[in-house]
């Protein structure tokens, strides 16, 4: 059956435009808004802004921003208590730092407290903070910053409380002026899921939140888009992303020079050297003769013989080498991924995985359970990927990504279980026969251990420097298994089996 075609929103002005509105694209806005809160990673998506902006205020003419408040009564001790259970069920992350926050714990100041109408908001303190402020803001001054919160005892607060502490989220991120632009998009989003999940506790109905949603929508979003429709914002991103698909000769032409060429490596860690010599396949994002020259140099340097070799353009190359590396994440994701499962409903993981593995499409490589993948190429490799796909549908590539940090959130979770009251890290390096702990996994373990106020001693002998990370640095492996509780190790090695009792790793072959 032939597909309708979404009706047009019949306006002089829409007609001659390169954006057309359909009338059933505003009921879309909430779809909009929780994908862009899942996707924090992802550039916004400035066209459908721009159509959602007009069709508010050109068809539906939604002028009045006025915010519907919600006035039932709730006390202080309520709105805070609310506020860290909704992010604690969206996101035990973004909870611990909102808890910190409201604790006092945190580097951000936190100040809560009711207007009595005698309050001089002129005053500020020493460093230049204000000591009260009218509204509810995070300011910042002098490097330091801190949530200010005058509440009326509404449910209101909650919002409130919630919109604020959205905003410390992206402290510290790149504060370009288009996240400025677009700096209450993030507590946008936040409110939105706020009001689902209000309604599911029943701390607010339907009705109350849908007179605040649209006034708050109009309120955030048609501020925004039309800030992006003065400054063409939508041409300047179309612009990037030519700037970003620029072929090699714009690029020769730049420089003044012909003799660009993309190859990329596929060397593995620790094996670097065999796969100079027995390399899998050679990639030149080129098609010529010199790149067939090329190509032989690195055939005369390798002792295989008959080396798959293709040729092709350079933005093609760029992408063999992210979708290469994205899978082998996702191979070790998808087996560690497994093994979690394995571990939290008691199961023989190895029996599990050598079953899967028993498939000839599958087979037994990469096939080792870890603390994530890690290493100078796959972290940084899948989140490029990701970011390529700014205006692509997917799921799987985010999932990659965001899977290896839910894997060393777990295993960091694991061992306190343990309450150890000191943990040993036992090697910084990647894998078994490497020197090298760039962006280990291991690392982001340690990250997470620190949150917790966990006191932590690493064992690295090749390490020169007495701390890494705020962290002991131990040298003699005897003296680091007396003073830790438990041992944490990415790959098992023969020197643990005397203090095996302290171990935990998920290392069942000694490889990869």
């Amino acid at each position: 059956m032939r597909k309708k075609t979404p009706k047009v929103l019949n306006t002089r002005k829409n007609r001659d435009s390169q954006y057309t509105h359909s009338k059933f694209e505003l009921p879309n806005l909430n779809k909009f808004i929780y994908e862009n809160m899942q996707n924090r990673e992802r550039s916004t998506d400035y066209n459908l802004l721009y159509r959602i902006s007009k069709i508010m205020s050109t068809e539906l003419k939604i002028k009045d921003r006025h915010i519907n408040e919600i006035t039932k009564p709730i006390s202080e001790k309520q709105t805070k208590e609310v506020t860290l259970q909704f992010f604690k069920e969206l996101d035990q992350e973004l909870y611990e730092k909102a808890k910190k926050i409201i604790d006092g714990n945190s580097d951000i100041g936190f100040n809560m407290y009711m207007l009595d109408g005698n309050e001089d908001f002129s005053k500020t303190k020493s460093d230049g903070m204000p000591v009260h402020t009218k509204i509810p803001c995070v300011f910042s001054r002098n490097g330091k910053s801190a949530v200010y919160m005058p509440y009326k005892g509404t449910i209101e607060d909650i919002y409130l409380l919630v919109h604020e502490l959205s905003h410390t989220f992206d402290i510290g991120k790149n504060n370009n002026s288009t996240r400025n632009m677009l700096s209450e998009v993030t507590p946008a989003c936040f409110e939105t899921m706020l009001n689902q999940y209000l309604i599911e506790k029943g701390i607010a109905t339907k009705e109350d939140t849908t007179n605040r949603e649209m006034g708050r929508i109009v309120h955030y979003y048609d501020d925004a888009v039309e800030t992006f429709a003065k400054l063409e914002l939508i041409k300047i991103k179309e612009q990037q992303e030519n700037i970003k698909h620029k072929n090699f000769i714009e690029i020769q032409k730049k420089y003044g020079i012909t003799n660009i060429m993309f190859s990329p490596e596929f060397l593995r860690e620790g094996k670097a050297l065999y796969d100079n010599l027995y390399p899998s396949r050679i990639i030149v994002g080129e098609k010529s003769e010199r790149a067939i020259e090329f190509a032989n140099l690195l055939k005369d340097g390798a002792l295989k013989e008959n080396v798959e070799t293709k040729y092709m353009n350079s933005t093609e190359a760029e992408a063999v080498k992210l979708f290469a590396n994205t899978y082998l994440a996702l191979r070790v994701s998808y087996f560690n991924e497994l093994d979690t499962y394995a571990e939290i409903k008691g199961l023989n993981t190895k029996d599990i995985i050598e079953g899967v593995c028993l498939d000839p499409r599958i087979g037994t490589h990469y096939n080792n359970p870890s603390f994530g993948y890690g290493g100078y190429c796959l972290p940084k490799d899948t989140k490029q990927l990701l970011a390529n796909f700014d205006d692509v549908p997917q799921n799987l590539i985010r999932a990659i990504v965001r899977s290896n940090e839910t894997r060393k959130k777990h295993i960091a979770d694991i061992v306190m279980e343990k309450s150890p009251k000191v943990v040993g890290i036992y090697r910084l390096t990647m894998k078994a026969d490497s020197d090298n702990f760039r962006f280990s996994a291991i690392q982001g373990v340690i990250s997470r251990l620190k949150e917790k106020n966990t006191k932590i001693i690493i064992y690295e002998p090749t390490l020169k420097d007495e701390e890494f990370n705020g962290c002991k640095v131990i040298k003699e492996f005897k003296k680091f298994a007396k003073k830790a509780d438990v041992i944490i190790a990415n790959r098992y090695e023969d020197q643990l089996f005397e203090v095996r009792e302290k171990v935990y790793t998920r290392d069942l072959y000694s490889r990869d």
